[in-house]
């Protein structure tokens, strides 16, 4: 697969884990009448799991009282996907793909803790899994970037 094509799978699945985040804010903001994180739901099941009442409390803690998981992830993800349209050098393409890695070790972790309570929140699962592809994308991408000579590395967003 060719650079550009990598980073246009990359830049896919941050945009699936955008949106997904999105719905899940929205869905959160609307706790009297929720699109689909009702109260008997998988994905209520999720946000009242001891996983997900310990990130919860780490968000309120440590980042701001009025945010939850898809807020920090949006920001995180609109970060990834904005860096995404600046890679310059071998270190930017590098660095994306170290951001997505971390994201999919977390989202790898938040997969397993659904598993665990038996509830699969369909937007999480959006989210966590285009993360996954978001970094087997991302580095390939640098894979291939490394092999590249360096003056090729700044025609990747041209897709050349």
């Amino acid at each position: 697969m060719r650079p550009g094509s990598l980073l246009t799978v990359t830049r896919a699945a941050l945009l699936a884990c955008i949106f997904a985040s999105t719905a899940l804010i929205i869905d959160y903001e609307k706790p009297g009448d929720p699109a689909f994180c009702a109260r008997e739901s998988a994905c209520m099941q999720v946000r009242r799991s001891d996983v997900g009442l310990a990130i919860s409390d780490w968000i309120y803690e440590n980042i701001s009282k009025s945010l939850t998981l898809p807020h920090v992830a949006l920001f995180l993800f609109l970060s990834v996907m904005a860096v995404s349209f600046f890679l310059k050098l071998k270190l930017h393409v590098y660095v994306v793909a170290a951001m997505c890695s971390i994201g999919a070790a977390f989202a790898a972790y938040l997969i397993w803790a659904q598993i665990s309570i038996d509830a699969l929140c369909a937007y999480c699962m959006v989210v966590d899994s285009s993360t996954i592809v978001a970094a087997a994308a991302s580095i390939a991408l640098a894979v291939k970037t490394a092999r590249l000579p360096d003056r090729k590395s700044t025609r990747l967003n041209s897709s050349h």
